[in-house]
Parts: C-alpha cells; structure tokens; sequence
C-alpha cells in the first residue's frame, strides 16, 4: 500500500538525494491557451506545470 501526501510546499532543492522530482507539462490546444508555450515545437501547448516529489526513504 501505498501513502501519498499531497503537500503545497516541494522540498527544495527540487533535484536532491533526498527525493525524486518529476517535472511535466499540462497540454493545451492553441485555441484553448493564448500566451502559453510551445511544446518542443510541435502543435501542443502549455501554461502549467506539474511538479510531483517522492521522498526516498534512507
């Protein structure tokens, strides 16, 4: 079983032994976002991010 703990603080720095951090895009089409960026070049937009954190257990 797993614990997840949804917390609005990321531990920091982001990129640290302690934990694992997953950085992804929250896709968007051109017509639903207007100042978003392009993703990789493509025809896919994004405005938002999400930052997912899995603490390592030492």
């Amino acid at each position: 079983m797993a614990f997840v703990e949804k917390t609005r603080y990321l531990l920091a720095p982001p990129y640290c032994r302690s934990a694992e951090t997953f950085i992804s895009p929250i896709l968007s089409s051109p017509s639903e976002i207007l100042d978003g960026l392009r993703l990789a070049g493509g025809w896919r937009f994004f405005k938002n991010l999400r930052v997912l954190q899995k603490k390592k257990i030492i």
